[in-house]
């Protein structure tokens, strides 16, 4: 038999020992980065979190909060109902931009609940103030309607779209010549959005024809 080559022998054993030293460099590292991250939450307190751990969050005393009560007598409030996120809303006041205000009639979640309102619809009702301000306490009537029966009418997104049926007629003169075009080629119908933007010179020249003229 040929005895191996004593050069390959050796870099056999050059690249176990490689191999060797890799496994235990990764490994060093591994335990390095463990014991840094145990350190790290033994400075902090804890181990996830914004920030250190408050010492005396325990011995603090709970807030105490205000007792619920109603102060004020009756009084008949109407708005906007403008709904928030957690489902109780406030009634916002159409003499001041619906912005706002620190006055605003309180909504509680109960009440929106118990009436299925929903965002946008005009309150009316009877309101009380309290010790956290003016609460809503019963509602007369949404959108004009008894409550009861705002409550049955369906939402806006599910209401079927309808295709207009009788035409709108925008010709008055026979010398005017571009609405007698306009039934033509792009003729309304009720129910339909009337086209309001046309090119300047025919805006000038030829204004569109006020409602009801042309059509009953």
């Amino acid at each position: 038999m040929i005895p191996p080559d004593s050069d390959s022998a050796n870099s056999g054993g050059q690249q176990a020992s490689e191999s060797g030293n890799g496994n235990n460099n990764r490994n060093r590292n591994r335990n390095r980065n463990r014991n840094r991250n145990r350190n790290r939450g033994q400075r902090q307190g804890r181990v996830r979190g914004y920030g250190p751990r408050d010492e005396n969050r325990e011995g603090r005393e709970p807030r105490e909060r205000k007792p619920f009560e109603f102060t004020g007598d009756p009084v008949s409030v109407d708005g906007l109902f403008e709904v928030a996120l957690k489902g109780f809303g406030f009634l916002r006041k159409q003499d001041q931009d619906f912005e706002q205000r620190k006055e605003d009639v309180f909504v509680p979640p109960d009440l929106v609940r118990q009436h299925g309102i929903r965002p946008g619809v005009w309150i009316k009702g009877i309101a009380r103030d309290s010790s956290r301000g003016p609460q809503l306490t019963e509602v007369t009537s949404i959108n004009g309607q008894k409550p009861e029966d705002a409550r049955k009418l369906p939402a806006f997104e599910e209401l079927k779209a309808i295709n207009p049926s009788k035409q709108i007629g925008f010709e008055t003169t026979p010398d005017r010549y571009t609405t007698r075009l306009v039934d033509l080629m792009a003729p309304v119908g009720r129910g339909q959005a009337r086209p309001h933007r046309f090119p300047s010179p025919l805006r000038k020249n030829h204004p569109p024809p006020p409602h009801g003229r042309g059509h009953p």
